[in-house]
């Protein structure tokens, strides 16, 4: 399995499941470049298990504040990288908000990492490598064409 899931962030395919989200329900352009991006699915998939895991180990009284704050900063994440106008028919708009997309979840990820680690006193199981965490990579556009024109066909619908 672990092979699979290597050879399928070499290639740049997104193993299904890798994201946070099912990926055959995608419906927003966010979520198709998530399912498009092996790098940024890996990363949307440990920052969902991150703030999952947050949120289980949140006081009641607490839980209300931890889903209000992720729920914030997707929306300040979809203004950063400028969503409302991608244009999914453009290689480099969707390469730009990709590598958007991959920096904020990044950041994000890290946030929450640091927050779990303040609330419980140890580090979460999928911690980041901080060493490479400032560098994000340019991500290349999908390879398969067959996720392009499921992204084509959602948006003429």
């Amino acid at each position: 399995m672990i092979s699979i899931l290597l050879l399928a962030a070499a290639l740049d395919i997104n193993p299904a499941g890798a994201a946070s989200f099912d990926c055959a329900k995608a419906s927003r352009p966010t979520e198709w470049l998530t399912c498009a991006s092996a790098r940024l699915s890996v990363i949307d998939r440990k920052m969902g298990l991150v703030f999952s895991d947050l949120h289980k180990q949140s006081p009641v009284a607490q839980k209300t504040i931890v889903q209000g704050a992720q729920l914030a900063w997707l929306r300040q994440r979809e203004t950063i990288c400028g969503m409302a106008s991608t244009n999914m028919d453009d290689r480099a708009d969707k390469a730009q908000k990709t590598a958007c997309l991959i920096r904020e979840t990044s950041l994000r990820l890290q946030a929450l990492n640091d927050q779990y680690r303040t609330q419980t006193g140890r580090r979460h199981w999928g911690d980041v490598d901080r060493r490479n965490s400032d560098k994000p990579a340019r991500d290349k556009p999908a390879k398969d064409k067959s996720v392009e024109d499921k992204m084509d066909d959602a948006l003429k619908n």
